[in-house]
Order: C-alpha cells, then structure tokens, then sequence
C-alpha cells in the first residue's frame, strides 16, 4: 500500500515469499491487513508447529523524492531476489 499525501510517500507492505495471501484495506480510521493462511476452502492445522505468515515492512519517501521512485526503492525492500527474465516478456491478458 502506499499513501501519498502531497509532502510525503509512505509504504506498507510484506516481502515476498510469504507463508499465506496478504492484502492491504484503507478505512476511514485504520489501515488493516489481511494474512489469509487457508488451504484451499481449508484452515491450515499447525499442531505444535509456528506459522510464520510474513515479514511487514515500511518506509517513508525521503526529503524531495518523487513518490514514484519512493514506490521503486520500495519494491526492491519487498523482494531482495528478484528473478528477472533474460529477455522481454510479450503477452496480453484477456
């Protein structure tokens, strides 16, 4: 999620490779996220094990930086490996 308010960016998010579905809502009051762990149309049964559903992150545009690239800086902290393609992907989606 980022918010832009006219002076600053700021940026929450998860890293990629998270153990469940993240998403992010913006009500009037709060920011929520939702850390969906189901398997299908089933919960997930842990036992005695721990879930670790995923690393949140944030960050806060710098002094003068284009909400743009404050959003491109932020990408790179959410995934530290990307894999890249060797050459250009073409496609549409229909």
């Amino acid at each position: 999620m980022i918010l832009y308010h006219g002076k600053q960016t700021v940026c929450f998010g998860v890293k990629t490779g998270a153990n469940s579905t993240c998403w992010w809502g913006l009500q009037s009051d709060r920011l929520e996220l939702t850390l969906d762990t189901l398997s299908g149309g089933n919960g997930v049964l842990l036992g005695n094990r721990t879930l670790h559903a995923a690393d949140i992150i944030t960050t806060a545009g710098k002094a003068g930086e284009d909400p743009f690239l404050t959003d491109h800086r932020f990408c790179g902290m959410m995934c530290e490996k990307p894999r890249l393609p060797r050459q250009p992907v073409y496609g549409i989606n229909d």
